[in-house]
């Protein structure tokens, strides 16, 4: 990763909607304390068995959570796109990394180094709450990835790809078209460029989202949620 610039423009701030539960003076220290990175396509963001230094943060572009089996085959748990954060619960229990991180886009990610985002946990209950908030989310967008493994149809299984990342629960402002390519989709499901673009078929067949220039545009997140459940 590359050093982009020193503080975060009006609309990448926007992305970051757990500011709005910090007062005014939080919101002051964690915007002197950030750090902005840029990540090329295949830059690895986090590495397994890394010690973690900060909390970071999707502001503009992609990136996949992996992790390499023993089997050698490469097992992706999900996609973070502008507004997701992860590595809380390894700074929280003080540990490694378990996975990898990988930019599939140009991307900027904001970094808030460990130590402010420990003091936002005793200090923010706002921050608490956002976070356990987040878990349960996550723990819920985990547990889906798990049962469509091997299991589901891959309409279903991209289905459940876009709904991670469409999901208002969990991005408040998640676009309505999202800069992604089969090829990076393919990545995200594990599959071809090809069987993603028969996916993607699909999914617009039933009305939930389909390609278009540059990326793919939501149609109906009830009816893309719908999709993901096992018939």
């Amino acid at each position: 990763m590359n050093f982009a610039h020193p503080h975060l423009s009006p609309t990448q701030i926007q992305t970051m909607d757990w500011l709005a539960v910090l007062n005014a003076e939080q919101q002051a220290y964690v915007a002197s304390t950030i750090e902005v990175t840029a990540a090329a396509p295949g830059d690895i963001v986090c590495r397994s068995g890394q010690q973690p230094t900060h909390w970071i943060g999707v502001v503009q572009g992609l990136v996949k959570m992996s992790e390499n089996a023993a089997n050698g085959r490469t097992v992706t748990f999900a996609g973070f796109p502008p507004g997701g954060w992860f590595g809380e619960g390894t700074l929280l229990e003080e540990g490694r990394y378990r996975y990898e991180i990988q930019s599939l886009q140009d991307s900027v990610l904001a970094q808030l180094p460990a130590l402010v985002f420990h003091r936002l946990l005793r200090e923010s209950i706002g921050f608490n709450q956002f976070l356990m908030r987040q878990f349960n989310q996550r723990l819920g967008q985990f547990i889906a990835y798990k049962a469509a493994e091997h299991t589901l149809p891959l309409e279903q299984q991209l289905a459940r790809a876009l709904v991670t990342l469409f999901d208002p629960g969990i991005y408040r402002s998640a676009p309505r078209k999202l800069k992604i390519t089969q090829q990076e989709l393919g990545y995200l499901v594990g599959t071809t460029r090809q069987q993603i673009n028969q996916a993607l078929q699909v999914l617009e067949q039933a009305h939930a989202a389909r390609a278009g220039y540059g990326g793919v545009e939501l149609l109906d997140f009830e009816k893309l949620r719908a999709l993901c459940n096992v018939s």
